[in-house]
């Protein structure tokens, strides 16, 4: 069951419905610890913000400006997809102590 609840907030976030697997990563945290979850609706939190703000077509900044706002966009992603094979690594490895397999 946790395993679901974390791969659909995972498969939410990835599709781009950050409301939808904040929600499911809530559940997740009432149900396995506040720490467990605490970035991944961080995350949610942050890329709602950012949807909610409009960046206007022209902004003057140039081709530059809009090539590191990409880099920055795929680095995060980067960044967010190791954090969460990192952790779902911890849960396992947590898992495994609980049942005396370590």
């Amino acid at each position: 069951m946790e395993q679901l609840i974390v791969a659909q907030a995972k498969e939410h976030f990835a599709q781009g419905n950050y409301q939808a697997a904040k929600s499911l990563f809530e559940k997740a945290q009432a149900r396995y610890g506040n720490a467990l979850f605490e970035v991944n609706i961080k995350l949610c939190l942050d890329r709602l913000a950012r949807a909610a703000k409009t960046v206007p077509q022209s902004s003057g900044l140039g081709d530059d400006a809009v090539s590191a706002e990409q880099q920055l966009i795929k680095t995060q992603a980067l960044l967010e997809e190791y954090y969460t094979k990192y952790q779902e690594a911890v849960w396992r490895l947590r898992k495994l102590d609980q049942k005396g397999e370590l």
